[in-house]
């Protein structure tokens, strides 16, 4: 499972899952009154467990790759694989990279659905062609992105 995904980048996961609930929770995106922050948690919290088979439904991949996480870390016995002694904590900017390669490979499913790929084929068809061209340099740029993530 480590060589599969870096440990640290679980981490990131769970930011990319936390804006994707909220996003669902609060389509709108409107800002709710509130007495405070612990407040605004536990009202997001509460809508996301009475959302919860739809939550998961969305998100499956994202909870598919926590509980591989979470497995590996049961029988690993922790995060190091290997020499504890030599895999000190230090920061490693190339992680980002990782992450978004694993965080794109995991939501794949979720963005190139039978439904999102019929919208951007009439997407594509429609008159418009600035946004043709937006979405082809988009998915070109992230083609490269993924190609140069896996050839370093």
């Amino acid at each position: 499972m480590a060589v599969l995904f870096r440990q640290t980048n679980v981490i990131w996961a769970a930011f990319v899952l936390a804006v994707g609930v909220f996003r669902q929770i609060n389509p709108s995106n409107k800002r709710e009154d509130s007495t405070g922050l612990p407040r605004l948690i536990w009202e997001y919290s509460r809508k996301a467990w009475l959302l919860r088979r739809r939550l998961v439904a969305t998100h499956w991949t994202m909870v598919l790759l926590f509980a591989g996480f979470v497995t590996f870390l049961r029988l690993n016995g922790g995060v190091v694989v290997g020499d504890t002694a030599a895999h000190k904590p230090s920061l490693h900017l190339v992680q980002v990279l990782y992450c978004a390669f694993i965080v794109c490979g995991s939501q794949f499913a979720v963005h190139f659905s039978p439904i999102r790929l019929a919208a951007l084929a009439k997407e594509f068809a429609g008159k418009r062609t600035t946004h043709k061209l937006k979405g082809l340099a988009l998915f070109m740029a992230s083609l490269l992105a993924c190609v140069v993530v896996i050839k370093w």
